[in-house]
């Protein structure tokens, strides 16, 4: 009896008990990467606009001051609850009620950026809105679920218009706890082709968490955008070649800019060195961001 009260003194009951467990969760979260200036300050929200990059693996969010067009403000999370059939939003509301200021209703504005596999791009001038859905179908060769939003958002610098799906429930969480912000929705593609159009004639290459994107643009056009998953580092180097070859590109000729998780020298950066030639590691093409000590390649969409 002794031992078997013991064992029940030592338990942890928040394991069984999910508003503790979650209670628990809470407080325990903690950003994975936390720059910010001395100058952010809490009572002036209504000059600072938010954003934030979603992926199915994690969260990245930046305040830009809107009086000077400085990013003030960056923090990255893990998704603190996995498995199950725990939702993109069930890991946003914890993060969103754990934190000091995301609550929030101030903003001048948030810019959500999503970051998944679920795009197309359809030339402006052969566009049509009732037929949104069917693009994204054919892109993706299949139904779209009942529970994804379709969005589309026109884009003139490259005549294009992005045609994306997200978790309905996303947008509702997002229009329900920001009820008087201004919210825009637009897809991580848009960022990288944007990336690739300043940097003409390089290919870039961006690498994440399971996956990675890679775009080619030159002077005139936009050659490739797309996003692969992979397992390892050999199918990073696949696919990269593989843009390589389907554009008539020579690697030894043309650069490779790299973003995201990559270090100058590491196993990744030296497999791609024994084929291509140039690999330098992407710099940011605004002055927004200027943390000191800080990789601004590691994050393709701050702007």
């Amino acid at each position: 009896m002794r031992g078997s009260q013991y064992n029940e003194e030592m338990m942890d009951f928040t394991l069984f008990n999910p508003v503790r467990h979650l209670e628990a969760t809470i407080a325990n979260i903690q950003p994975l990467r936390k720059l910010h200036y001395a100058s952010f300050e809490h009572d002036k929200l209504a000059y600072y606009q938010l954003y934030i990059q979603i992926s199915s693996k994690n969260l990245v969010f930046w305040v830009k001051d809107l009086r000077t067009s400085q990013i003030i403000w960056l923090e990255e999370y893990a998704w603190p609850i996995l498995g199950g059939e725990t939702s993109i939003c069930d890991n946003i509301a914890v993060i969103h009620q754990a934190h000091e200021f995301l609550k929030s209703i101030k903003w001048e504005a948030i810019h959500l950026w999503i970051d998944n596999q679920s795009f197309t791009h359809i030339p402006i001038d052969f566009f049509r809105k009732e037929y949104v859905h069917r693009y994204l179908q054919l892109a993706k060769g299949q139904k779209i679920p009942s529970e994804e939003e379709v969005c589309h958002v026109p884009d003139t610098t490259f005549g294009l218009v992005h045609v994306f799906s997200t978790e309905r429930s996303l947008i509702d969480w997002f229009m329900t706890n920001y009820p008087l912000v201004d919210l825009h929705i637009k897809h991580l593609a848009q960022r990288v082709m944007q990336q690739a159009y300043q940097q003409a004639y390089k290919l870039i290459l961006v690498v994440q968490q399971e996956n990675v994107w890679l775009a080619y643009h030159t002077e005139e056009q936009l050659l490739f955008c797309n996003r692969f998953g992979y397992k390892d580092i050999q199918d990073v180097l696949y696919f990269t070649l593989f843009v390589y070859q389907q554009l008539q590109l020579d690697a030894a000729e043309v650069p490779l800019k790299i973003y995201g998780q990559i270090k100058h020298g590491n196993e990744l950066w030296l497999l791609l060195a024994d084929y291509i030639t140039y690999l330098a590691l992407g710099e940011s093409t605004s002055n927004t961001c200027r943390f000191e000590d800080f990789a601004a390649y590691q994050y393709i969409g701050l702007d």
